[in-house]
């Protein structure tokens, strides 16, 4: 099974604990947070407090199956420097978790990086602005720093392949795919 996640600018990350209901993942580790609290999260968010900063390690989640059929296959993701937000959390779970391999080209945005927002108008200017009050924490915050989601298997788009309408990334999952076990993590 392919899930295609290059041009996905990101959503809701619930979709991950979805999309792996349907496999027979026995088990991963989900993002940890650091929140920063303010009475404007408080109002905008309905939390429980307007003050002070919380830690929320990653989790070992059970995966609960939502079929009794669950998909038992290999799991590819493609992703590309358009991948962002939820949907880099997706590949950066899969990868994290060696759930699957991810082939194409880089993420779009840092494996652990900021999200969750509230927006802002200036009074005087009327100018609005956003600011983040979480930190989303990888599921193997070991292999931070880093820069974004590098794939597994390393897939470029050059400059004829899009004149000439081709696919890189498909290309290379359909020869991963046939060639099974004896492809090596490095495409080769």
């Amino acid at each position: 099974m392919a899930a295609d996640l290059r041009s996905n600018g990101g959503g809701d990350s619930s979709v991950i604990e979805e999309f792996l209901s349907c496999t027979d993942v026995e088990s991963y580790y989900t993002y940890g947070a650091i929140v920063r609290y303010s009475p404007q999260v408080k109002a905008a968010y309905d939390a429980d407090q307007d003050d002070g900063v919380v830690r929320s390690p990653r989790q070992l989640i059970k995966n609960v199956r939502k079929t009794d059929s669950p998909y038992m296959g290999k799991l590819y993701l493609l992703t590309s420097p358009q991948t962002f937000s939820s949907a880099d959390m997706f590949a950066v779970t899969v990868q994290d978790n060696g759930l699957g391999r991810i082939i194409g080209e880089a993420t779009g945005n840092q494996p652990s990086s900021y999200g969750d927002i509230l927006t802002f108008q200036l009074p005087a200017s009327g100018i609005h602005f956003q600011v983040s009050f979480k930190k989303f924490i990888r599921s193997a915050p070991e292999r931070d720093p880093a820069d974004s989601l590098h794939p597994d298997i390393e897939a470029y788009i050059t400059a004829n392949e899009i004149i000439e309408r081709q696919d890189a990334q498909l290309k290379k999952l359909r020869e991963v795919v046939r060639a099974g076990p004896k492809m090596n993590s490095s495409g080769k």
